[in-house]
């Protein structure tokens, strides 16, 4: 294919790609830690030549609406594979893949043939759903089976947001942009989003901000506990690993979000008897179960409500904080809890 032929229709671009894979760039997005100031993970976003003027969204549905959808995600997530041998240390890679091809071997192939993917993120897209939804269950399952996390995408915009939600009980959901943008001007969105995080934090998952564009949408979600943020303020598509816009900014939003009534000031260092297993889950030795892990941005009020939440002989240990990655920092006593539980009860709203 003449990369410098320019004007494709989107379906001739995806005829292009799936004849050329190798024309297919991916580009990758930082996600950022709101704790710690560190790029927690990258987001894998796909790209055609330039020149070809073909939109990502546009490509995608063009190959959805022709029969394709299935060829051209199955170059993408091998593309991405290429780029988790490359992930640097302490990320981990997201990469998009729609419902309808969860389960396809052509998709899953390249992902199934590698026996860990502990460091993967799939993130599962808002479009329909097949009717053989066991298919993407068991799909899911195998891949949770290697270490995968499953993501949710784009949760919020409407009601089948929630059903998304259900369906998938994933490990991290991310914002639809839209519940955003209102961040920091409107209260009826930061009310939303808090009870989204309450909503998603009983679920045992992380939340992602996405499309964070201004200093005040940033403001929001570090007052309001959010773990993990991405977006052009933060850091733009570019070529891996090219890292945060601005470091610095995020650095003076983290030390705010230290004094807000989190986790992060709580923290103590992590005692003997915990570990992590070959899938990055965390167990106690006295408990085969795996632990519940907080991230340090997660309010104290929050803290307690999933802290009642655990099983009856979970309920009083001690509170396991994990970074982005994962990686455990400390734990949180269940006095100290308490503690700052009532203190922040006592303080003036």
């Amino acid at each position: 294919m003449d990369l410098s032929l320019s004007g494709l229709a989107p379906i001739d671009a995806v005829r292009a790609l799936c004849d050329d894979p190798g024309s297919l760039t991916l580009v990758a997005q930082p996600i950022a830690d709101l704790a710690t100031g560190a790029v927690a993970g990258w987001e894998a976003l796909s790209r055609a030549p330039t020149a070809w003027g073909v939109a990502p969204d546009d490509l995608f549905a063009a190959a959805r609406r022709h029969g394709l959808s299935s060829r051209l995600e199955s170059i993408v997530v091998q593309r991405a594979m290429d780029l988790l041998d490359l992930l640097p240390p302490d990320t981990f890679l997201t990469v998009n893949v729609d419902p309808v091809d969860v389960g396809v071997p052509e998709v899953m192939g390249p992902m199934l043939d590698r026996p860990s993917l502990a460091r993967l993120v799939v993130e599962v897209t808002e479009h329909a759903w097949p009717r053989d939804r066991e298919r993407v269950t068991r799909g899911l399952d195998l891949l949770r089976a290697r270490g995968a996390v499953v993501a949710a995408d784009d949760v919020g915009a409407g009601y089948a947001g929630l059903t998304h939600l259900m369906r998938l009980r994933p490990k991290i959901v991310k914002l639809d942009r839209e519940l955003i943008a209102d961040l920091g001007t409107d209260p009826a969105a930061e009310a939303l989003v808090r009870s989204l995080g309450h909503l998603c934090g009983t679920l045992d998952a992380w939340v992602v901000a996405e499309g964070v564009e201004t200093v005040a949408q940033l403001d929001a979600l570090v007052r309001l506990g959010v773990p993990l943020a991405q977006g052009w303020l933060l850091g733009r598509p570019a070529e891996p690993w090219t890292g945060l816009a601005d470091p610095g900014l995020l650095t003076d939003h983290v030390a705010t979000g230290r004094r807000s009534g989190t986790l992060a000031g709580l923290v103590v260092p992590l005692p003997p008897g915990y570990r992590r297993d070959d899938l990055g889950r965390w167990h106690h030795v006295e408990d085969p179960e795996p632990v519940a892990t907080f991230a340090p941005t997660t309010t104290v009020r929050e803290a307690v409500d999933r802290s009642l939440a655990r099983q009856p002989r979970q309920r009083w240990d001690p509170l396991l904080v994990t970074d982005g990655t994962g990686a455990a920092i400390g734990i949180v006593l269940p006095e100290t809890l308490v503690a700052a539980a009532l203190h922040h009860d006592a303080s003036p709203a």
